[in-house]
């Protein structure tokens, strides 16, 4: 099986990946190997700071809303196939944003604050659920899906979130949708 842990020579390293972000804080949570598929799954924090803004932030959007930086975002990639253009990794044919003009074809997901935990269910769907640290008011919990956006840093959890002024979630509406207009996926447990 492609990525099978059990495999891996630790007498040897090989960086694979490399990510700049502009703050040491959003890490992002562990690294996965897919239990059906055998890739590695691998979540991004926003890049740090506060409020997905600021130095080595996208203006307007965020990292996490920007399709071509991988903060805030999960990725998955093939670490047993040689990629092409000098990676040393291969993108699976079937990461959704594959050929997508102004994505990064890494991602398999987006829309991520600080995706700190992360494990795949043992039970019969083997869903990938996150655990992702809030700004200051919300953490929350997802079902990670193939393509999702998971809203931040138009929404935190199910609140709309102003990053002007993250004490409190704004009055009125908010985005329910990205930039591509695709719905944005609510978290399936919120805390305070």
């Amino acid at each position: 099986m492609p990525g099978d842990p059990n495999a891996i020579d630790m007498s040897s390293e090989k960086v694979l990946l490399m990510v700049d972000k502009p703050f040491s804080n959003h890490n992002g949570g562990p690294i996965l190997f897919g239990p059906d598929d055998g890739y590695l799954y691998l979540a991004l924090g926003d890049g740090g700071r506060a409020d997905d803004t600021g130095l080595g932030h996208t203006p307007g959007t965020g990292n996490a809303q920007d399709g071509t930086k991988l903060l805030g975002k999960i990725i998955r990639i093939d670490v047993d196939s040689p990629g092409t253009g000098g990676k040393q990794y291969a993108i699976p044919a079937d990461n959704p944003f594959v050929g997508m003009a102004g994505f990064a074809p890494e991602i398999y997901a987006m829309g991520f604050r600080n995706p700190a935990y992360a494990s795949f269910d043992a039970g019969g769907n083997h869903a990938l659920t996150t655990g992702v640290a809030g700004q200051k008011l919300f953490e929350s919990v997802f079902i990670v899906d193939k393509g999702g956006n998971y809203g931040w840093n138009i929404r935190e959890g199910t609140h709309c979130f102003d990053p002007a002024d993250d004490s409190k979630p704004p009055a009125g509406p908010c985005g329910t949708t990205g930039a591509r207009g695709e719905p944005l996926i609510g978290p399936i447990i919120e805390t305070p």
